[in-house]
């Protein structure tokens, strides 16, 4: 006796159903079925067919038994610890704070290291050459009372001079010569604080005695009368005087009144 095949059975059954509902229903008419029925009636019998079908074999494949390996980390070289440094010597130490005190501030205001110089310094006077003081005055046109040949200055209206008197004395065994007017790269500049808060800078004229535009041979033992004029309001009160004077480096200050 012949073994029942199971699967044939199956496929033959869903054949059979699929003729069945196809061609025979209530008193065996064919039932009216749309072409989108139709097309779906086809499908589900032949995809009953291929289940049961053993040449069948499908070509998905189960993802949850697909293990995807994960990537292994990349090996990253430690970073070298940096080596530590040796402390500074002393010497290095004291060079370093040299330099800090000799650096110019060239925005124009001058540091304590800057303004310990005197005036002769400031203006490169050689040994034995003295910048004096002799006093101030206010006057409304300078030299008050000229010669025929000499060249005058007016004050501007409402304005008056301050005239600082200087002599610059050489005690020097030789001549001297002198250009404020400066060489080369080297500039001065002079000027007058006046109550503190008032700042001013000294005028420069084409007179022969004008301190900031001086040049000329002062013989030795011998002094030359000089003068710097400010101009300022006719109204202000003058109760001290500071005068400053600078280089392209380096300033002095001195407390004239």
């Amino acid at each position: 006796m012949k073994r029942f095949n199971l699967k044939k059975g199956m496929i033959i059954s869903a054949s059979a159903l699929f003729t069945t509902m196809l061609f025979s229903a209530c008193a065996n008419a064919i039932p009216d079925l749309s072409p989108a029925d139709e097309q779906r009636v086809g499908e589900y019998a032949a995809m009953v067919m291929l289940k049961y079908d053993a040449s069948h074999r499908s070509r998905l494949v189960d993802l949850t038994k697909v293990v995807i390996p994960e990537p292994e980390p990349e090996e990253v070289a430690p970073e070298p610890e940096p080596e530590p440094e040796e402390p500074a010597s002393p010497e290095e130490n004291e060079e370093d704070q040299e330099q800090s005190v000799n650096v110019v501030d060239n925005t124009g205001n001058v540091s304590e290291e800057e303004m310990n110089y005197t005036q002769e310094e400031v203006l490169g006077l050689a040994d034995g050459v003295s910048l004096i003081y002799r006093g101030y005055q206010f006057l409304s046109s300078y030299p008050e009372n000229p010669v025929d040949s000499a060249f005058s200055l007016d004050a501007t209206a409402g304005k008056k001079f301050l005239v600082l008197n200087y002599t610059l004395y050489n005690q020097s065994d030789t001549s001297q010569s002198f250009n404020f007017m400066g060489d080369g790269d080297e500039k001065y500049v002079f000027k007058a604080v006046i109550n503190g808060d008032l700042t001013r800078t000294a005028l420069i004229t084409l007179l022969m005695d004008d301190l900031s535009t001086f040049t000329g041979t002062v013989e030795s033992g011998s002094g030359e009368d000089l003068v710097l004029l400010f101009e300022i309001d006719e109204s202000i009160d003058v109760s001290s005087i500071e005068l400053v004077i600078k280089n392209t480096s380096i300033s002095s200050s001195v407390i004239l009144e």
